[in-house]
């Protein structure tokens, strides 16, 4: 397999669900996207 593809893809996937969390509950997940 190709690891950098694969990494890739979950670094991806990992992003969309936590914008997709972020958009549910925007005041929780607040400081972890953006900076202090």
């Amino acid at each position: 397999m190709n690891f950098p593809l694969i990494a890739n893809i979950a670094v991806f996937v990992i992003l969309l669900f936590v914008l997709a969390q972020a958009r549910h509950k925007p005041v929780s997940y607040s400081h972890l996207t953006l900076p202090p």
